[in-house]
């Protein structure tokens, strides 16, 4: 497979997510835990540690809206004009 030129991981915490799950009502996703959100969110970060090829955009989306909020959008569209060296780079709008 080919590499990808840039792996943007949108990272909300887990209470974020956990109140997400809740607001969409979908009946398969309710029994989601916080342990279960942690070990994906630890487990991703450990696969992009290890890649130190890739270049890894992290962006803290806890306080972004990109459905409701327009700016949210094109703040996210913008950072993909960035040039990013190797490795994890973690942005906190």
């Amino acid at each position: 497979m080919p590499r990808p030129e840039l792996i943007i991981y949108l990272h909300n915490s887990t209470d974020k997510l956990l109140d997400n799950i809740k607001k969409r009502g979908r009946i398969y996703e309710q029994e989601i835990k916080a342990d279960y959100l942690n070990r994906i969110h630890k487990n991703y970060m450990s696969f992009f540690k290890q890649q130190r090829k890739l270049r890894v955009l992290l962006v803290d989306a806890d306080q972004l809206d990109f459905v409701a909020n327009e700016a949210d959008f094109d703040l996210l569209f913008a950072l993909l004009n960035d040039a990013y060296s190797n490795g994890i780079t973690a942005i906190n709008p």
